[in-house]
């Protein structure tokens, strides 16, 4: 890897179709970008001879490091330093507000990926993987459930599938350990390791309110073998409604058990001079002098991976986080009840009554 990286940062019109300019020394740039559909964020500073640089609000921005798009978003907000007359650009580019729609169906007997081809297309999605899911599941229920919720409990209930959502509106949907992982070698001199095992989103026992399963609300406490160390305040509550049959329920219980014991990790390694080839999401594997990091567990996702170049210098922090995870927390989109409210599945208005006293007033009826 070269000390001084190759950058070029393009810009584009609104749709991303029509190039605007380019700049390729600029003064600092911050990414910060997540796996699954968590946002990613770029600040960027360029010097004064780049103050023409057409950056509307609204533009596409793209960010090339070595040959590699490490970002595409849309400029969000530009500012001018009245002291240095800098400018700065603020883009990002949020799924859970490109993709913020709902769910309505009943699906029987599908397996998860026919499921999915079936939803996507509706919410501008397309699905970039080849891999099939083989098991069908007797029934599932979305009833206004958000896409996003959708597609983490379908990935649970696949195994553990792991799944990203990239700037271009393709969905990875794809089993854990499927791919290759990036094989990374640290130096002990210049890399920095900051890795510890935790039990954060560690739970021992979880309270599963599920659906309606033969006019009989679903509930089912897992007990996660193995963990009878923890206290039992480390206990939490999932409400997944959309589980409407009982080898749903079995299915997900087994995808919980499997992540809860398996080693949980949290905190970063740092790479300097190097580390733009890792995108968010992608399984890693260290060595550190051909011997790995933590023989326990050899597989990490790179939950968030944050750029900063300054100076003519490159550095990439990976942020590590259990093999099977695609959210910010396991139970991120469960933490919440998404039951309609009785008043919007009955009717708005309400009762009413016809005020009969006026029939008989001379007053008519307008036809609009």
């Amino acid at each position: 890897m070269s000390v001084r990286p190759s950058i070029q940062i393009l810009l584009f019109d609104h749709q991303g179709n029509i190039p605007l300019g380019s700049v390729q020394n600029p003064r600092k740039i911050t990414l910060d970008s997540g796996f699954g559909a968590m946002r990613r964020r770029c600040w960027l500073e360029l010097y004064n001879e780049d103050l023409h640089f057409p950056a509307a609000l609204g533009s596409i921005l793209e960010i090339w490091i070595n040959q590699i798009r490490c970002f595409r978003g849309s400029v969000s907000q530009r500012r001018m330093d009245s002291i240095d007359d800098y400018v700065t650009l603020y883009a990002e580019f949020d799924p859970e507000n490109e993709f913020n729609t709902a769910m309505e169906g009943v699906f029987i007997n599908l397996t998860v990926t026919e499921i999915l081809d079936q939803v996507l297309p509706a919410a501008g999605l397309r699905r970039r993987d080849p891999f099939e899911h083989g098991v069908r599941f007797g029934r599932l229920e979305f009833a206004e459930y958000p896409l996003l919720a959708c597609i983490d409990l379908l990935a649970k209930l696949a195994g553990n599938w792991i799944w990203d959502i990239d700037e271009e509106g393709s969905l990875s949907f794809r089993p854990p350990f499927s791919q290759s992982p990036h094989v990374l070698l640290l130096d002990k001199d210049r890399d920095t390791i900051n890795l510890w095992e935790t039990v954060t989103d560690l739970a021992a026992r979880i309270l599963v309110l599920g659906g309606i399963i033969d006019g009989t609300p679903f509930e089912q406490w897992i007990v996660v073998p193995g963990l009878a160390f923890m206290p039992d305040a480390l206990s939490t509550r999932v409400y997944v409604r959309p589980l409407a049959s009982l080898d749903a329920c079995t299915a997900f219980r087994r995808a919980v058990i499997q992540q809860m014991i398996r080693p949980h990790y949290e905190h970063y390694v740092t790479l300097h001079g190097w580390g733009e080839t890792v995108p968010p999401g992608d399984s890693v594997r260290f060595l550190v002098d051909d011997y790995p990091l933590l023989p326990q567990d050899r597989f990490f996702r790179v939950k968030r991976r944050e750029i900063v170049y300054a100076h003519e210098r490159l550095e990439t922090r990976l942020f590590l986080t259990s093999s099977l995870e695609s959210s910010p927390t396991y139970f991120h989109y469960f933490r919440h009840d998404r039951i309609r409210p009785p008043l919007y599945q009955h009717g708005k208005s309400g009762p009413f009554q016809l005020d009969v006293s006026a029939l008989d007033s001379p007053a008519h009826l307008d036809p609009a």
